[in-house]
Parts: structure tokens; sequence; C-alpha cells
């Protein structure tokens, strides 16, 4: 009995990683306003009677698919924060953490944009979003406190006030980034890459 409850479990879990990768690809292609249960159904393989057992609307299959982005994204930085005990390089590391993820998912982040028109409110989904991004700004403010202490960050910055900040520069400039993109690069004659790290530096050097 054991055995096979823990085998409808894994099942559970395997279709409901199907949804989730199908409505991904779904959003991706169409943007999340444009797609619908419908397609992600017919996407997944599955009925829509059976999406809906798993997920109650397409907001909380825009969660589950940002929870899945955040957490791959809050690995990578812990991993990238790991590799050094500096606090400045620490911080370093985590805002080119949030660069990569940029660049490896843009999509994911586009869809953020959606997260306030979302009517999941207090859904499973959306507070597990909720505390992905605590943890997220609590890594970044512990590498600033970190570099306080070892005299590698200013002292006189209040490290979660300045976390929040710096979460809405890299949001915004990353978002405005991906929304202009090559036209904006070609007009102004720029290398999109030279001007991210131009950035970056002017960033870096308000908290030496």
């Amino acid at each position: 009995m054991v055995n096979k409850t823990l085998r409808r479990e894994k099942e559970k879990e395997l279709y409901k990683n199907e949804m989730i990768e199908a409505a991904e690809r779904v959003f991706y292609r169409n943007g999340f306003e444009n797609s619908s249960m419908n397609e992600i159904a017919k996407e997944s393989d599955f009925t829509k009677r059976t999406l809906y057992k798993y997920f109650a609307s397409k907001d909380d299959l825009l969660f589950a698919v940002l929870n899945k982005g955040f957490m791959q994204f809050l690995t990578f930085m812990k991993s990238e924060i790991s590799k050094t005990d500096r606090g400045f390089d620490q911080f370093h590391a985590a805002i080119f953490a949030y660069y990569q993820f940029y660049k490896d998912y843009p999509e994911t982040l586009k869809l953020l944009n959606y997260i306030s028109q979302s009517q999941a409110g207090e859904s499973d989904g959306s507070k597990k979003f909720v505390d992905l991004k605590k943890e997220i700004m609590l890594e970044v403010i512990r590498t600033i406190e970190t570099g306080q202490q070892d005299g590698s960050i200013r002292a006189d910055l209040n490290a979660r006030q300045t976390t929040y900040s710096i979460t809405f520069l890299l949001m915004g400039f990353l978002n405005e980034l991906s929304v202009s993109g090559r036209t904006f690069s070609e007009h102004f004659e720029l290398n999109e890459s030279d001007f991210v790290m131009n950035t970056f530096d002017l960033l870096f050097k308000a908290f030496l």
C-alpha cells in the first residue's frame, strides 16, 4: 500500500511538472494574456478537466512557472555567492547571477509584468512566490552586511533599503533592455554587453 501511495504521488508530481513546462512554453510563445487553459491543456497532452485538477486557473500556472524559474535562480545565485568570502565580491556575484538569469530566461522575467494583474491572491503559488522573493532579497542583504563587516562595502549604507533599491533599479533596467533590445543598442551604436557592464560598474562604485 505504501509503495502504491508513493507511486501515485510521484506520478502526480510528474504530471504537474509536465503541465508547468507546457504552460511555460505557451506563455513564452504567446505571452500570458494571449494564452488559454485550452491551449495549455493541448500543449501538455492532458484534458482541460485534468489540468484543472492540478491548477485552479491560468494565474496559478503563472505563479508555478515563475516559482520554477526563481527557484533555479536562487540556487544558482547561492552557488555563485558561495565561491567567495569577501562581501563586495559576493554582492558582485549576486548581481551578475541576476544578469545571467536575465540572459538565460528573458521570458521568465517578462512574465513578472503580469503579477499585478493576477487574481491569484492568497493561493499557495502566490505565497510561495512571495517567500522566494524574500529569500532572494535576504541573500543580497547578507552580502552587503558581510561587506560592511569586512570593510569591502561602505558602512553607511542601510543594507535592507539598499537591496530594495537595487532590485527596483535592476528590474527596471533589464526590463527596459529586454523591451527595447537591439533597437536601442543599434540606434545609439552601443554594444549591449559593454553597455550593461558600464551600467553595473556605475552601480558597484556606489558601494565603495
